[in-house]
């Protein structure tokens, strides 16, 4: 006849969790235990700042793993169109919008962006497409000179290179403000 005993655990003495954050599992040699509801301190309470492109957050310390303790990759330079529009000059009306304080209608062919925000300088980058169903062909184009931080005029023109307002203006503009 065989008898089974199970033994009687003994008292086990549980500690606060004391792992570390690496990027291999490694044993350890604690004789201690775990309970099992344990709370594992893995980051501080500061929140995570907002970090711009190619920005470098605040650091963490070596006993908690911070949210902040990192940097962003990407462009040096925020790649995010600041201003745009769609545009009709037939009704004079804005369809769509970002970054546009008004338009101004200055006759036939003739109009201009007005920001709601001014950029840095007059080194950025407007980009203009037309579309008119009633047209073969049609143009659109900064005008000479018209680069301003404020605003910016464009012209629009049909087959003939004649002044004509259109119903389907976008214009899009990249820069640092």
């Amino acid at each position: 006849m065989t008898i089974h005993v199970t033994p009687i655990p003994s008292t086990i003495e549980l500690t606060a969790p004391a792992f570390v954050l690496g990027t291999s599992n490694i044993a350890g040699d604690s004789t201690s235990a775990v309970a099992s509801n344990s709370t594992l301190l893995t980051y501080d309470v500061v929140a995570a700042e907002n970090v711009p492109y190619a920005g470098t957050a605040g650091a963490g310390t070596a006993v908690v793993s911070s949210r902040r303790d990192h940097v962003h990759s990407g462009p040096s330079k925020d790649p995010v169109a600041k201003v745009w529009v769609y545009y009709n000059q037939v009704t004079n009306t804005v369809l769509a919008s970002y970054g546009v304080s008004s338009i101004t209608n200055n006759g036939t062919g003739d109009f201009g962006v007005n920001f709601s925000t001014a950029f840095g300088s007059v080194n950025y980058v407007p980009v203009a497409t037309t579309n008119d169903s009633g047209s073969t062909k049609q143009t659109i184009g900064t005008q000479g000179g018209t680069l301003a931080t404020g605003s910016c005029y464009f012209a629009t023109r049909n087959a003939a290179n004649t002044a004509v307002n259109l119903t389907q203006n976008t214009v899009v503009i990249f820069g640092e403000q």
